[in-house]
């Protein structure tokens, strides 16, 4: 198994042989396509305002906002069952749905989703699996392998000001003499 690790240091995971992640500069997403049947992962991370903290049911609540876009443009879908737990001190909602295509053999046929909402702390990371219909649960065991070793980064990092008043407050401790007030920052 291989390590991804966000690059906005959000999340890590593992993926395995067989996969390979696909970035685009300044994009905030990777996909992971498979090369055994050239489905894709999605995976995205979104952090919300510190002091805003998301809803108890934020993962579901974002599962339930993407099946009601699915459905409104595929009105014959059924709506899927969504499960929640928790993993790795994250809170989930899973669904899987198929929305076949018009001819099975058609080359564009991505109609079968897995969908994934993690939130852990102010982070949110959103999985969006997509493949063919002819390969339904030829993926599965490594999606869920995937999905198993990922890992959500709340401790959120220093910023300049975050630093400048930290490092303040340690020479303040050290050499009370030395400083009459703190730096001024750009908040």
């Amino acid at each position: 198994m291989r390590e991804y690790r966000d690059p906005g240091n959000k999340y890590t995971l593992e993926y395995p042989d067989g996969w390979l992640p696909l970035t685009h500069e300044g994009s905030t997403h990777v996909s992971l396509a498979s090369l055994t049947t050239g489905g894709f992962l999605r995976i995205e991370a979104h952090q919300f305002d510190p002091d805003e903290s998301p809803e108890p049911d934020a993962a579901r609540a974002t599962l339930e906002a993407l099946v009601d876009c699915e459905r409104r443009h595929h009105p014959e879908l059924a709506a899927p069952r969504i499960i929640h737990g928790t993993l790795n001190g994250s809170t989930f909602a899973h669904a899987t749905f198929t929305r076949p295509e018009a001819g099975a053999s058609n080359p564009a046929d991505f109609g079968h989703t897995r969908a994934w909402v993690l939130v852990r702390g102010a982070v949110q990371v959103r999985c969006l699996y997509r493949c063919r219909c002819a390969d339904i649960g030829v993926d599965d065991d490594d999606l869920d392998a995937i999905i198993r070793s990922l890992v959500i980064h709340d401790i959120p990092l220093l910023d300049a000001d975050r630093f400048a008043r930290y490092y303040y407050s340690v020479l303040k401790h050290k050499r009370p003499m030395l400083a009459v007030r703190p730096p001024k920052t750009s908040r």
